[in-house]
């Protein structure tokens, strides 16, 4: 989570680049959760600063998708460049996302309409596993929106944020929804892995 390390100053991009180097040399995937959203050229900034030869290589970052597809798409060309990818909000965990991201747009919710983007977004990057580089941020405190969501984004790997703290469960005595969805992910993606597309 950029915040964390970015309310600290210059010293706290030290360490966000201390922390990923020490998870990357340990074999993990690195995450850096910014939710950057901007207009092209800031874009393509971000990207260098992510993915470039002076960046903390990160193996993805998450975007913000509201200013339209020409914000993503120089982001996600940078990370695709470095063997990245990239997780898009389509419909986030916090309470105050229904009001926008479940809005008709016009004549579906908009976290359907972002669905598609990040389909069609993903569709020049899918690996050997079957998965696309383009993921999608969707949240597991509405468990019951996962499964159309998984229709519309049938080759996207899915970031579930929300269990615990906010609500959010697998437990199928309080969410039979993500029970029903989980089970139908370990079914179809058994033999996939996440890393087809991570960088050497």
């Amino acid at each position: 989570q950029f915040a964390c390390f970015e309310r600290l100053g210059p010293a706290g991009w030290t360490a966000l680049a201390e922390v990923a180097a020490y998870a990357a040399d340990r074999g993990h995937l690195v995450l850096g959760d910014g939710k950057r959203g901007d207009v092209p050229v800031t874009a393509k900034a971000y990207a260098e600063a992510y993915f470039g030869e002076a960046g903390p290589g990160f193996d993805a970052v998450t975007a913000s998708p509201l200013l339209g597809r020409d914000s993503l798409e120089p982001l996600i060309e940078g990370a695709l460049a470095a063997g990245a990818g990239c997780f898009v909000l389509v419909r986030t965990s916090n309470p105050g996302a229904a009001e926008i991201q479940d809005a008709p747009a016009p004549d579906r919710p908009l976290h359907e309409l972002l669905a598609r983007m990040v389909d069609e977004l993903g569709a020049g990057s899918i690996g050997a596993c079957g998965l696309s580089a383009v993921g999608a941020v969707t949240g597991a405190t509405r468990p019951e929106l996962l499964v159309r969501l998984r229709e519309l984004m049938p080759r996207t790997i899915f970031l579930l944020p929300g269990v615990g703290a906010q609500g959010g469960s697998v437990d199928d005595r309080d969410e039979p929804p993500m029970t029903r969805f989980l089970a139908r992910q370990l079914s179809t993606t058994t033999t996939r892995t996440s890393g087809s597309w991570r960088r050497s």
